[in-house]
């Protein structure tokens, strides 16, 4: 009985925890707020305000009434497109089609409802968002559909790359340095950086605490967010800020998978002739004697990427699940890495990543989730 009740103890401190959260803080959700007004712009007090999300995720389908300013908002919204309905007796209704929300931001969606039956009715889609007037944050934002469509997303530092101003210090050719975290130049600071997941803070703790304790898997992610300017209290750093916001399930089983790879023969030199005597000329000449036809670079023998993700429903509107899996191995050789006798050293890696998350919508405004990675 005593194991039992303190279970219990530890289930209710959970939920207790999850339900008292700040809207504020920087954790991977964003929201929807907007104002209700009639044809003369005079503000609608009590208006039914209706939020749907077309795949049906966690706080998904919420209800508001707009208060005696007309303004109405949801919160906590994992990162997708919504739809805003606005009802009001005597009123036209008004429907606000593929409102997009990114993390850490509130996106408006203003309804103006005309006079007129309940049975006509005015939607509006492919406006241009409004500016959010809310928060002041700077960032760039790479959704799903832009980390899918990237030749390179083996990490989370090659993704940088499509970023204008910002200056990642490895050489990645190929792929070769895929397996290294990498220095990070925003605005000429290179130490002031972080990285989140979900917006948990998971820099190392170690040094200036400018790198990530765990690899950072972009399968894993429904979007990144990278802050450069205007950070949150929550973020008190100089320089580029990793926020990586986790995939959450939705009421339809959706998935994919992912195959990249080259070997030796993909490969070419692209050096003169004259170049590579200028690169080899630093060589010992017993080196050269036994390997002749050695190249100045790194030699990749084989590199593959692959992997996969699913994710779905465990009980509709209320329970989701998602999990990914992602393989990578590589094997080159570099030059000045040999063995005694000569031969040049492989260098050898291979990385697998799991990645599971279940998301639970308690009740309209409370959540609770769980996410861990091996």
């Amino acid at each position: 009985m005593g194991a039992i009740r303190a279970v219990r103890w530890v289930v209710l401190c959970l939920v207790v925890s999850a339900c008292y959260v700040s809207p504020v803080r920087a954790q991977g959700v964003g929201a929807i707020a907007g104002t209700v007004t009639d044809a003369s712009g005079a503000v609608l007090p009590g208006a039914t305000v209706t939020l749907t999300s077309a795949q049906g995720t966690v706080g998904g389908n919420q209800e508001a009434l707009t208060d005696e300013r007309g303004a109405y908002q949801f919160l906590r919204l994992v990162p997708g497109t919504y739809s805003v309905r606005a009802v009001l007796q005597g009123f036209r209704p008004f429907t606000q089609a593929g409102v997009i929300v990114n993390s850490d931001q509130t996106s408006r969606a203003d309804a103006r409802l005309e006079i007129g039956t309940m049975e006509e009715g005015i939607v509006v889609s492919g406006e241009a968002p409004l500016l959010d007037t809310s928060s002041a944050l700077k960032q760039t934002v790479l959704t799903q559909e832009v980390l899918e469509s990237l030749p390179n997303r083996m990490d989370v530092w090659a993704i940088t790359r499509v970023i204008p101003s910002v200056i990642v210090s490895k050489v990645d050719v190929g792929g070769s340095e895929s397996f290294l975290q990498s220095g990070v130049t925003v605005r000429g600071t290179n130490n002031e950086g972080g990285y989140y997941i979900d917006g948990m803070d998971v820099s190392s703790l170690d040094g200036e605490g400018d790198g990530a304790t765990m690899y950072l898997d972009p399968y894993a992610f429904a979007e990144s967010n990278f802050l450069a300017g205007n950070n949150p209290a929550e973020s008190p750093r100089g320089g580029l800020v990793f926020n990586m916001v986790t995939k959450t399930g939705t009421n339809q089983l959706h998935g994919g998978a992912m195959f990249s790879g080259a070997n030796r023969s993909m490969g070419f030199d692209n050096f003169s002739d004259a170049l590579r005597t200028q690169l080899l000329a630093g060589l010992s000449p017993a080196v050269l004697a036994i390997r002749p036809d050695i190249k100045p670079g790194a030699d990749i023998n084989y590199i593959w990427d692959t992997g996969f993700w699913l994710a779905g429903p465990i009980k509709q509107d209320k329970l989701w699940w998602s999990t990914t899996y992602h393989y990578q191995k590589l094997l080159q050789y570099f030059l000045g890495s040999y063995n005694p006798d000569g031969t040049q050293t492989p260098d050898d890696h291979y990385l697998y990543t799991t990645n599971n998350k279940v998301a639970w919508q308690i009740d309209r405004t409370s959540q609770l989730s769980y996410y861990f990675t091996l």
